[in-house]
């Protein structure tokens, strides 16, 4: 919203707008899955906020926002330690 007034940007294990593409690599079994699991969320109230249920709206964000400013970007991404 303030380009001018940003010195960097820190994204914090963020998705990218190709993230929604998984939806076309997972098969039918596994699609069939995932919507039944997402059909429970009444029972967990504190789902309603999980971040799937907002990507396309965080799609429409990011397209909307216009080109990236020339500024430092830093992405803070973490991972499970498996051994």
């Amino acid at each position: 919203m303030y380009p001018q007034k940003a010195a960097g940007i820190v994204l914090l294990e963020s998705s990218h707008p190709q993230d929604v593409k998984i939806n076309e690599t997972q098969g039918t079994f596994l699609r069939g899955i995932n919507r039944m699991l997402g059909s429970l969320d009444f029972l967990f109230p504190h789902r309603k906020w999980d971040e799937v249920h907002y990507v396309d709206e965080t799609l429409r964000q990011i397209e909307a926002a216009g080109p990236f400013p020339d500024i430092p970007l830093y992405v803070v991404s973490g991972a499970r330690n498996r051994r």
